[in-house]
């Protein structure tokens, strides 16, 4: 996946937590200059995606690489190309 998918729950959280509305659709446009480190755990181990790791930077703006399971019943987060 060339994006960070995650269960919307989580995601409408992710968004609240950097300061976006969180009735933004998945791959949105945001403002380039928002900073943020979005911190999780794998088996006790420690990662940390800055916000520049997570957007795209084009002509007209940033897009934000995150976006929301297709399906309501899935919990699983995809970690996508920003992880790599």
């Amino acid at each position: 996946a060339s994006s960070l998918i995650m269960p919307k729950k989580d995601y409408k959280m992710f968004l609240k937590a950097i300061g976006l509305d969180d009735s933004l659709p998945g791959l949105s446009y945001i403002p380039c200059k928002l900073k943020f480190v979005l911190d999780f755990y794998i088996n006790g181990a420690k990662f940390s995606l800055t916000a520049q790791e997570l957007m795209v930077r084009y002509s007209d703006g940033c897009v934000l690489e995150v976006d929301v399971t297709s399906s309501k019943n899935d919990q699983s987060w995809v970690l996508g190309v920003p992880f790599g």
